[in-house]
């Protein structure tokens, strides 16, 4: 049964709405009664709602404010208004919020009836435009969901970030270009189709689900926008990547020889760091540190050092370029810092070399 909110503060007014309304005819049932706009806007907030009535002319929070509060927090519920007053701004606000009908005191049973029958004809119209939204947003999902599970399933395979990455952007893109508007249901099926896919590679895998789901997968907000579910899932599917190579003993050798081989070539950009190479190469910068070390004996940051530090003075003793120069083409703006970790590293001053 459709459930309806009584809001008028004259006791009286109320009995006569209860007497008057066939409810039991039209499928519906008077749920709570309240005295004016902010009992019945808390009464809202916790309590399922489908139909308001209410007088206009009440103490504190009256039925303007009422009106407005549902039309912008909960467009759903389909109002009617039972007022003493045909004063113009009464209906001005009725006709901005959308109200179903604008009865005047005193209400006879056949006009009452009359509206509550046109606001379950609007609530029916509502839900099958949900309905028809629901099914054209399956229609249009479907094929982009199988071919990001395609392009997941290989990522994973073939321990590619890169790929892991590119398939949850294209999705992105598509989706923003494909299914409009974009709205909580969107988000409730990417949220259910990205657990189940991670959840799939946990048991491809044969590992032990409940920690990783209880931390990591259990993260949906309906508030999220699709940007920022877009966002998490992307770093938790990065974790999950971390999480099976971990598992399974796996450093991913021929990743990690890129990545040394990036800095061999850009070592002497400033701007070159554990940080950027852990969004250039699309893993944490915990997973890239630990994996690079056991691979390669250094940590990230101390091989950028060590290969700056040898090639700088190479720089000085074989070609004889000033140190200042020496400084910038090695990465350091600052030549003061760059003494310091030349005199620590080779235990003299680059002046004394």
């Amino acid at each position: 049964m459709l459930r309806v909110l009584l809001v008028d503060d004259e006791k009286s007014a109320l009995q006569m709405i209860k007497r008057l309304g066939r409810w039991d005819e039209l499928g519906l049932h008077v749920v709570g009664e309240t005295a004016n706009g902010q009992e019945a806007a808390d009464f809202i907030q916790k309590e399922q709602v489908d139909i308001v009535i209410t007088d206009m002319n009440m103490p504190g929070v009256d039925g303007v404010q009422l009106l407005r509060f549902i039309h912008e927090k909960h467009p759903q519920i389909a109002s009617v208004v039972l007022s003493g007053y045909d004063q113009f701004s009464y209906l001005q606000q009725a006709i901005r919020s959308n109200v179903v009908e604008y009865l005047l005191k005193p209400v006879d049973s056949d006009d009452l009836h009359a509206a509550l029958g046109r606001c379950i004809q609007r609530l029916d119209e509502e839900r099958m435009k949900k309905l028809d939204h629901g099914k054209l947003i399956n229609i249009q999902l479907l094929p982009l969901l199988n071919q990001f599970k395609v392009r997941i399933h290989k990522a994973f395979q073939e321990r590619d970030h890169y790929e892991l990455t590119r398939s949850f952007n294209q999705l992105y893109k598509e989706i923003i270009a494909t299914c409009k508007p974009i709205d909580q249901s969107i988000n409730l099926k990417l949220y259910n189709e990205f657990l189940f896919i991670a959840e799939d590679q946990i048991y491809r895998n044969n590992l032990n689900s409940s920690q990783f789901v209880q931390e990591e997968l259990s993260l949906y907000n309906p508030q999220m926008s699709i940007e920022d579910l877009f966002n998490e899932y992307i770093k938790v599917y990065q974790h999950l990547f971390e999480y099976i190579q971990r598992a399974k003993g796996v450093t991913g050798k021929f990743k990690l020889e890129e990545v040394k081989e990036y800095i061999d070539v850009n070592y002497s950009h400033s701007t070159i760091s554990l940080g950027q190479l852990s969004q250039q190469f699309y893993v944490s910068k915990e997973y890239l540190s630990k994996a690079f070390k056991k691979e390669f004996g250094v940590n990230v940051t101390e091989y950028i050092m060590q290969l700056r530090m040898e090639k700088a003075k190479v720089l000085i003793v074989d070609e004889k370029i000033k140190i200042k120069n020496v400084a910038e083409m090695v990465g350091y703006e600052d030549v003061s810092y760059f003494y310091r970790v030349f005199k620590k590293y080779h235990g003299v001053t680059p002046g004394q070399v």
